[in-house]
């Protein structure tokens, strides 16, 4: 685990202003080779539909890695294997100790950044990712905002995406309130 000495400042596209801002939670399939953060999860269709809202919904995005914290879509990384919802046992697993560092250091990079430009940030990770990072919330300016909270599952959050994205591309969204 990395520690606050480490911690890295990510910055927000500076190319525009960004008003709306999604944090996209990783997932366990990805590519085999190293990619963009905002490729390399390519393999699972939970990230490529929070990928897809986030596009047609936000400004910008980050991904909240389990390795890497808190990642540019544009950073490009190496495969790993390490979840925070794997059970400890599993080889992929991280034990309630470093589930709560990574939790630090991860709500450490997100107090870092900075929020001028955002005005609302949509939260489309799970829960096991959500509970060690949600109390740093409370201590940014923003609105933080979670659509899954009435879609227990993925199954119900794929289906939710769906329908959300496939509204959104009859419409302009980033000009509408959110759909929730």
């Amino acid at each position: 685990m990395t520690n606050n000495e480490d911690t890295a400042e990510v910055e927000l596209r500076a190319d525009a202003d960004v008003t709306r801002l999604s944090l996209i939670g990783c997932t366990k399939q990805k590519r085999d080779e190293p990619a963009r953060a905002g490729d390399i999860y390519d393999e699972s269709s939970y990230f490529r539909k929070r990928r897809r809202y986030s596009n047609l919904y936000c400004d910008d995005f980050v991904v909240i890695s389990a390795k890497h914290h808190v990642l540019r879509p544009d950073t490009v990384i190496e495969p790993y294997d390490l979840s925070l919802s794997a059970p400890a046992s599993d080889e992929n697993g991280m034990t309630t100790e470093e589930k709560r560092e990574w939790g630090t250091e991860t709500k450490a990079q997100l107090k870092a950044m900075d929020w001028s430009d955002v005005d609302e940030v949509v939260v489309l990770m799970g829960q096991s990712y959500l509970r060690w990072v949600q109390d740093a919330f409370e201590d940014i300016p923003v609105m933080f905002v979670y659509p899954f909270a009435q879609h227990s599952g993925i199954g119900e959050q794929l289906g939710w995406l769906t329908e959300q994205n496939e509204a959104a591309e009859k419409t302009d969204p980033k000009q509408q309130q959110l759909p929730f």
